[in-house]
């Protein structure tokens, strides 16, 4: 029997929460039904804050993120009918991440940069080389 549109994502919610008991987290859920944490899951003095996103297809997900989220280190538990994974937030607009060293970057016009420096960019091209002897 198909779950109906309106009550996946508490299906969701739960799968996920089995998930992380599995895993040995001890979890709470948020009882209101609002608010930036679905839930918070705690394993050797490790706290996770995760806020539950549910697909019922292997299509791409698009995610809206709120400053509070941000600041309160959210991250998503992503549900799809193949996997379950925890993943951290994507980065907000105009933000990238470089390629070589992870650093965060202001993307300048429409440009499509995939590293902080010209430094980086070069220590990544070199990495990628192979060196046929």
């Amino acid at each position: 029997m198909a779950v109906k549109s309106k009550h996946r994502g508490a299906v969701g919610e739960l799968k996920g929460i089995l998930w992380l008991l599995d895993q040995g987290y001890e979890v709470f859920r948020n009882v209101s039904g609002a608010g930036p944490i679905d839930i918070v899951a705690i394993k050797d003095g490790e706290t996770l804050r995760l806020d539950v996103k549910a697909r019922s297809s292997l299509k791409p997900l698009l995610v809206e993120v709120t400053d509070e989220q941000r600041n309160l280190d959210v991250k998503l538990l992503v549900i799809t009918p193949t996997e379950i994974a925890i993943c951290d937030l994507p980065a907000p607009p105009g933000i990238i991440f470089c390629e070589n060293c992870g650093a965060s970057v202001l993307k300048r016009n429409n440009h499509s940069r995939r590293w902080c420096s010209n430094r980086c960019k070069n220590q990544f091209t070199y990495k990628q080389l192979k060196i046929v002897t």
